[in-house]
């Protein structure tokens, strides 16, 4: 008779870097793990930006700690 190989399914394997076998968002939840929710920027914010970067793509730390104060955001946002 011919033996059969089990093709191993993605939920046999977890890998700590991402990808197929990975966790769910809802079993990173369960260990406190929680998605960051997104920035809502205010009209005026998203001109100030938008003009800012037209001039410049790319900010200093200095540029970037300016501008978070003028916009009211952390420099992370």
């Amino acid at each position: 008779t011919k033996q059969m190989k089990r093709k191993k399914s993605t939920d046999d394997v977890r890998s700590p870097l991402g990808g197929e076998g990975s966790m769910t968002s809802e079993e990173g939840e369960e260990l406190g793990r929680r998605k960051k929710a997104r920035t809502t920027f205010t009209g005026r914010q998203i001109f100030e930006l938008e003009k800012l970067f037209e001039v410049k793509k790319y900010l200093s730390s200095g540029e970037r700690a300016d501008m978070a104060k003028l916009l009211n955001v952390t420099e992370t946002q």
